[in-house]
Order: structure tokens, then sequence, then C-alpha cells
């Protein structure tokens, strides 16, 4: 199958643990709309929230989550928003994610790749996506 671009969804949220909830909730329905299986669909709902937890630890105001659905992958780009608050950054927990959450992001994503402006991660998964 080709990777013709088919759509791009954008969510900017807070950067506060309650609302990646919501963006656990638009993983799953994305998934449902795409047809993705019940293990894919919670393959995206991890990583995501890995991913916006990281960026949570390095101190951003907002974060942006990017979807970008082809008829062979979907790719998430989670990424900051605006200037990092030094104050509100926590190295410990960042470099405890490192170990951990980026392991289990890996685990269950087929390509992941660290982005430094600004800050964040694409992560990608091939999969055969029904547009109809």
């Amino acid at each position: 199958m080709s990777d013709t671009k088919l759509w791009n969804i954008q969510l900017r949220v807070p950067a506060e643990p309650e609302f990646l909830g919501i963006v656990r909730l638009a993983c799953a329905g994305i998934a449902h709309r795409l047809g993705l299986d019940h293990e894919v669909s919670e393959d995206f709902k991890l990583a995501a929230t890995e991913a916006c937890g990281h960026l949570l630890n390095l101190g951003s105001q907002e974060i942006e989550i990017s979807w970008d659905i082809s008829s062979d992958s979907v790719a998430l780009q989670v990424t900051t928003v605006g200037e990092l608050d030094a104050e509100l950054a926590d190295d410990e927990a960042d470099l405890e994610w490192k170990e951990i959450g980026l392991l289990l992001i890996k685990s269950v994503m087929d390509e992941v790749l660290e982005t430094t402006s600004p800050p964040g991660l694409r992560l990608v998964k091939k999969t055969e996506i029904n547009d109809d």
C-alpha cells in the first residue's frame, strides 16, 4: 500500500496531569474511527500517556499532540508548546522516564524519535488504515 496522507488531527491541552484523560480519549476515538484493533488502540493510549507524562516532567506549559494518518501508518507527534519552566522541571523524574517510559513506548511503537526543538517525541505505528 502507498503512504498516502489521509488526515492530520491536532489537539492542544494544558500540561497538567488532569488533561491526560482527554489525550487518551482522543487516541481511542481516532483508533476506533480508523478501525484499528483493540491492541493497537491500547498501544497508542499507552504511548501518548507516557510521552505526555515525560513532557510534564520538563516543565511544559502546554502539550500539543498531532496525529498524521496515512494509508499504512499513524504518526503521533507529542511536543511542548511555549517556554519550559525550569522551576517546574523534575530532572529526577525525567531520568526515571528515560529508563522506564521510553522503554515502554519503544516496545509498542515501530519508530520512536526524540525531538529537541521543540522538545517532544515522534512515534510511528505501521498499520493498514481503512479510510472508508
